[in-house]
C-alpha cells in the first residue's frame, strides 16, 4: 500500500514539473502566430468590410444625386404646364361667339380645378426634393466618415 502511495506521489510531482515548465518555445511560437494571424485577419476583414461600405454609400449618394435631377427636371416640366394651363384659363375667360354665360362658367371652373392640381404637384415634387437634398447632405456627411 506504502509503494503505490509513494508511486502516486512521485507521479504527481513528475506531471507538476513537466506542467510547472510551461509551454516550450515551439508552442509559444504557435501561440504567436496564430495571435498574429488572427490581428490580421481582422484588420483586413474590417477594411474589406469599411470599404464595402464606402462603396454602398458612394452608390446610394450617386442614386440620391440622380433622384434629384430627374425630381428638378419633373419640377421644371410642371412649371411650365403650370404657366400654360393659366394662359388657357385667360383665354377661357375671354368672350366666345356662341358660347353661353353657363358653359363658359363650367370651363372656368375646369380650368381652376386644373391649375390647383398642377399647383399641388408642384408643392409635391418640391417636397420630394427638400426630403433628396436632405439625404444628399446626410450621406455626404456619413461619407467623411470613410475617408
Amino acid at each position: 500500500m506504502i509503494n503505490i502511495l509513494n508511486l502516486k506521489k512521485a507521479l504527481f510531482l513528475i506531471l507538476i514539473v513537466l506542467f510547472a515548465c510551461g509551454p516550450s518555445a515551439e508552442e509559444k511560437a504557435k501561440i504567436q502566430k496564430a495571435r498574429e494571424d488572427s490581428i490580421r485577419f481582422a484588420t483586413e476583414n474590417a477594411t474589406k468590410l469599411r470599404f464595402e461600405k464606402k462603396l454602398a454609400l458612394t452608390e446610394e449618394l450617386k442614386n440620391a444625386v440622380l433622384t434629384k435631377e430627374k425630381q428638378e427636371n419633373r419640377l421644371s416640366y410642371l412649371k411650365g404646364e403650370l404657366e400654360v394651363q393659366k394662359d388657357k384659363l385667360t383665354e377661357i375667360k375671354q368672350p366666345q361667339f356662341l358660347r353661353t354665360p353657363g358653359e363658359r362658367e363650367q370651363q372656368i371652373r375646369t380650368q381652376v380645378m386644373t391649375i390647383e392640381q398642377a399647383e399641388k404637384d408642384i408643392k409635391e415634387i418640391k417636397d420630394e426634393i427638400g426630403k433628396t437634398e436632405v439625404k444628399i447632405s446626410e450621406l455626404k456627411i456619413e461619407l467623411k466618415n470613410y475617408e
